[in-house]
């Protein structure tokens, strides 16, 4: 995108930009039959929900005080997914 611009603002030829445009694309596919990349989901998890409240949530549905239904809404995650996350935050409980 940037060197789109800047061939457009006439700061870098099309000579240049193709050139660059070339090596951008092979590391593209290069990347994609490695099978990098997609992120791991339990780690994504961690950031957006969060340790602390992911288990402040689980021990409040545990205890009664909150429903799953509220739990499920309040990360994001449902049945088994977040049977799972109970689990994976046991030691943080």
């Amino acid at each position: 995108m940037a060197a789109r611009r800047a061939l457009d603002l006439e700061l870098i030829d099309r000579t240049a930009y193709f050139a660059f445009y070339r090596v951008w694309e092979a590391d593209e596919r290069r990347g994609q039959r490695s099978g990098e990349g997609g992120g791991n989901f339990w780690n994504n998890q961690n950031f957006r929900v969060g340790k602390p409240f992911g288990a402040t949530v689980v021990r409040a549905v545990k205890e009664g005080r909150l429903l799953y239904r509220d739990a499920y809404s309040l990360t994001g995650l449902k049945g088994e997914t977040f049977n799972k996350l109970v689990e994976r935050l046991g030691d943080s409980l």
